[in-house]
């Protein structure tokens, strides 16, 4: 075995074993002289002095080391080594175990957000153990990060430029960080004809075709259909206004002779005169 040493001169076998053999190996040995030879066979087994099994500590040769696992999301060493003593003894306990680094990351690293239109809800793949979340600098308002979950959701209340945000997840023992970029832009119908760009969740107003002679107005609203402006419907409440005419109080005129036109005063648009009774 490993360790152990034949002396071929004078027979003599010696050293120290450096591993086990438990089942044993047999060896032949042979000596010759002048007469002949002999054979003879010898069986050496190796066993080791161990550190006796201490509850979930198995039974250990001298010299090694017990191990156990950290654990699940765990990292480190946990270890007892089984001392090289006479007779053998455990050692201290050694136990380097702690949560293992974090890994997070988000469907969407760049959002483009609309104000006053809900965002998507954006929740992290996680790898290993997180206790909490947090975010700087602060999200635009209206958004908000869960500190638990770390999903980010809400409403976003007023336009910002794109700007980038380090999202923190930690545990007892580690942390670690993914960075998201959002902007808050404004969602709007396009332009279209006379419907000059709107933002969505407001309603725009033309004056009538004829402003002179009508009143009401021209109405049509942008709407937002999931995440996306939309026009609405034209409505159009205009009608020409009730024409206004007058005259003087009264014509005198001479029997045979002309009278000299007489013009009315009026407002608005007027298609038809009538008289009645009939001049």
């Amino acid at each position: 075995p490993a360790g152990m040493y034949f002396d071929t001169t004078s027979g003599v076998i010696s050293g120290a074993p450096t591993t086990k053999d438990t089942q044993g190996t047999t060896y032949n040995i042979t000596i010759t002289n002048a007469a002949g030879s002999y054979s003879t066979q010898l069986k050496i087994i190796i066993i080791s002095l161990t550190c006796p099994t201490d509850g979930q500590w198995i039974e250990t040769d001298k010299g090694e080391k017990a191990w156990l696992s950290c654990g699940n999301m765990k990292e480190g060493q946990h270890y007892r080594e089984c001392l090289n003593t006479n007779p053998p003894s455990w050692g201290l306990e050694v136990n380097t175990c702690v949560w293992s680094q974090p890994i997070i990351t988000y469907p969407q690293p760049a959002l483009t957000l609309y104000r006053n239109v809900p965002m998507t809800t954006q929740s992290p793949t996680v790898v290993n153990y997180v206790t909490g979340y947090t975010i700087n600098p602060m999200l635009p308002q209206g958004l908000s990060i869960n500190p638990a979950s770390g999903a980010l959701s809400g409403t976003p209340t007023a336009t910002s430029g794109q700007a980038s945000y380090t999202i923190t997840a930690s545990n007892p023992n580690n942390s670690n960080t993914f960075v998201i970029t959002i902007t808050v832009d404004i969602l709007k119908c396009p332009t279209s004809g006379e419907w000059t760009e709107t933002e969505h969740g407001t309603t725009k107003e033309l004056p009538c075709t004829d402003p002179t002679n009508m009143e009401g107005k021209r109405t049509r609203s942008c709407l937002l259909s999931g995440t996306t402006a939309m026009w609405g419907n034209d409505q159009n409440t205009c009608k020409y206004r009730q024409p206004v005419i007058s005259y003087p109080a009264s014509i005198t005129g001479y029997k045979d002779e002309p009278i000299a036109s007489v013009e009315p005063t009026h407002q608005y648009r007027i298609t038809q005169y009538t008289i009645n009774p009939i001049l």
